[in-house]
């Protein structure tokens, strides 16, 4: 078996991939103790959480998710993540950030360690189905900056619509008759009868500008989910205002020296 220091040496390998299972179907570390499945053995053995509810601990896990996407992401700043992540509770941020670092989640610059991103590909590949995928875990996408040839950036654009298409919502570059624009399509009815809809269109100027925004739009693939589904149920208006906010939280880091960067949108 290996060592605590080798566990985490291979980043396609999901945090408790050396667990075991036993006749009962219990998930059994290497201290002999048993859990009901690889998320309660880091929640409840790893971490030290208690479990007296299971709904709020897979609503916990989900959140301790978002956040460990958003670190991996280096897209998303401070506001942006307090909106996306903590739904604006500014109390949260800095003490998940402080725990974090405690557990050695992430490292003294709060950026993932090994265990924190095989935490976040098990806690992504262990989801509920009725939650969706979440890119993670996948090659990293070449490197997108504003000033990247167009080949990377193209690169980028395909690689987030084709998780699009495998997904509910997906956000693509269309043209409106000659006029350049972002569209988001998804399922908009039951299941049982499963039809799809676009619940969003943005026009722009030129391509470019289309592109910088469609850019910007890859490096949170992660969130096509909620915000489809938000869009679905409050309006296009309720998106184009969301997406306001975030983008001039962005902008307020930038003018204060708190720039993000801008590589592809899978860790």
């Amino acid at each position: 078996m290996s060592g605590p220091e080798e566990r985490f040496d291979d980043p396609s390998r999901p945090w408790g991939w050396w667990m075991t299972m036993d006749r009962s179907g219990f998930v059994v570390d290497e201290q002999g103790r048993r859990f009901r499945s690889v998320r309660d053995a880091l929640w409840r053995g790893r971490l030290g959480l208690d479990v007296t509810d299971d709904r709020e601990a897979g609503i916990e896990m989900e959140r301790l998710l978002g956040y460990l996407v958003s670190i991996s992401r280096k897209a998303a700043g401070r506001r942006e993540r307090l909106i996306e992540v903590f739904e604006e509770d500014a109390r949260m941020p800095a003490f998940v950030e402080m725990w974090a670092r405690g557990q050695g989640l992430l490292d003294e610059d709060s950026a993932l360690t090994m265990e924190g991103h095989a935490a976040m590909l098990m806690l992504a590949v262990t989801r509920d189905l009725e939650r969706g995928p979440t890119p993670v875990g996948r090659d990293e996408v070449p490197t997108a900056g504003p000033a990247a040839d167009r080949a990377a950036r193209e690169a980028m654009f395909e690689r987030s619509e084709a998780f699009g298409r495998r997904s509910e919502w997906r956000f693509e570059r269309t043209m409106v008759g000659s006029v350049y624009a972002i569209s988001l399509s998804g399922r908009v009815s039951p299941r049982a009868l499963p039809a799809e809809a676009t619940v969003w269109t943005c026009a722009f100027l030129d391509q470019e500008s289309r592109d910088a925004m469609f850019q910007w739009i890859c490096l949170r693939v992660d969130r096509w989910r909620a915000w489809g589904d938000d869009a679905g149920r409050f309006g296009a208006a309720w998106l184009t205002d969301h997406l306001f906010t975030l983008i001039a939280c962005g902008m307020a880091e930038a003018v204060g020296g708190g720039a993000t960067d801008t590589r592809g949108g899978f860790p």
